[in-house]
């Protein structure tokens, strides 16, 4: 049984967010789950521009917001587990996961 601080469930724009802010913030022990094998959500779909204006100070299309994420998150120590997915969590804070690698 591996134990962690924080773990988030989907690697979309949100999850890649929330787990960088909680690095940001000093939470140093975080795993991000995703069932597909790459982060990004939807995002890789949206080829059209409008995103990113916010976080980045530049207009990106989808792809390009999600491989900006991405890059953000691999400058911290958020340990990404694609291809897996969360099948249930327990009231005593215990998560079942189910997919490539256990």
């Amino acid at each position: 049984m591996e134990k962690t601080e924080l773990l988030i469930v989907g690697a979309g724009a949100a999850g890649i967010s929330a787990a960088c802010a909680a690095w940001d913030f000093g939470c140093r022990n975080i795993v991000l789950t995703d069932r597909r094998q790459y982060p990004g959500g939807i995002l890789p779909q949206c080829v059209h521009a409008g995103f990113g204006l916010a976080a980045f100070g530049i207009e990106l299309s989808g792809p390009a917001y999600a491989e900006s994420l991405a890059n953000r998150l691999a400058r911290t120590g958020v340990r990404f587990l694609p291809g897996r997915s969360v099948l249930t969590v327990t009231k005593e804070k215990n998560a079942v996961l189910s997919g490539s690698g256990g």
